[in-house]
């Protein structure tokens, strides 16, 4: 072995934190993110500084997961909330405005 960095990939982070992917993406500047080309690496001493820390109770461990996604609208309901336009005023053609 050489003695330098060790390097680990997203899905080893996210194993040995037992966190998500999501997390591990998030939090890359805390884990030793490293970037090689399109591949996030990270740096294995950093992440298990990273892991004592919480154990020890130092710094609280954030959620693990994204927050909740919108409610998905059906293009049906938009197209429906468009046709309903109420008139602001209506006309009566003998005596003018009602």
């Amino acid at each position: 072995m050489h003695g330098g960095p060790v390097f680990l990939t997203v899905d080893e982070v996210a194993t040995r934190l037992g966190m998500s992917r999501w997390f591990v993406y998030s939090h890359g500047d805390d884990l030793g993110l490293v970037k090689f080309g399109g591949a996030n690496r990270y740096r294995a001493d950093r992440v298990e500084a990273y892991l004592a820390e919480r154990l020890a109770g130092d710094v609280e461990t954030p959620h693990s997961a994204p927050p909740a996604p919108a409610p998905a609208h059906h293009k049906g309901e938009n197209r429906r909330a468009r046709r309903r336009r109420v008139p602001l005023l209506e006309s009566n053609p003998n005596n003018g405005p009602a």
